[in-house]
């Protein structure tokens, strides 16, 4: 394999772990908010329905 396409390989990964990561942390933040959660799941199933 050649250097470059090493370095590309490795900078795709650290870009998904990244997303990853962000992924994970966001909804953590705000576990504990009861009514936004609440509040954002009548929002998508509202959504859903008004398709």
């Amino acid at each position: 394999m050649e250097l470059d396409q090493v370095e590309t390989y490795k900078t795709i990964f650290n870009y998904q772990e990244q997303k990853k990561s962000e992924a994970t942390i966001e909804p953590k933040k705000h576990v504990t908010c009861y009514n936004c959660e609440k509040k954002g799941q009548f929002a998508k199933e509202y959504k859903s329905l008004t398709k």
